[in-house]
């Protein structure tokens, strides 16, 4: 009879759960491309709260005259201009958190009509200054997350 090595299949076992583990750690791809985020941490925390009120004006103002062309690299950037004012660094925000977010917001997306999506798309870019001018960054952050998230569902 064949004796069998049990030290080596328990290190096989092993090494395959750390494996499957780490595999499971990894973050996803980056959402915010990396040219918006070092233009948004080559800026100081001033800076960036300065253009981040302006850019969240200015998307409301797009939003209600219904010019949609760059909601989603708009949002992009105000996503990350809040990152960066709430961590002190911005990142590609690729977190697993991020990413199961963005899946709830799209599966909610998707049962919507596209009257439906412009009324959130106000509501949201309303809200969004409540949020801001106080220093909710983390807020703010998921709102700009959102509208991105029903920008790229809108029909060009």
């Amino acid at each position: 009879m064949r004796r069998v090595c049990w030290s080596g299949w328990l290190s096989a076992a092993l090494l395959l759960g750390f494996v499957v583990l780490a595999s499971g750690c990894q973050a996803s791809e980056p959402l915010v491309p990396a040219s918006i985020q070092q233009k948004v941490n080559a800026d100081d925390r001033e800076r960036n709260y300065d253009l981040a009120w302006q850019e969240i004006r200015g998307l409301a103002g797009d939003i209600e005259r219904g010019e949609l062309a760059t909601l989603e690299a708009d949002s992009l950037l105000i996503a990350s201009r809040m990152e960066r004012l709430e961590r002190g660094e911005a990142s590609g925000l690729s977190s697993r958190p991020v990413a199961s977010q963005l899946a709830d917001w799209e599966s909610e997306n998707q049962s919507r009509s596209e009257q439906d999506r412009l009324t959130r798309l106000r509501e949201l870019s309303q809200v969004l200054p409540e949020y801001f001018d106080p220093g909710d960054f983390a807020d703010a952050q998921d709102i700009a997350l959102e509208i991105y998230v029903i920008a790229r569902s809108m029909e060009p």
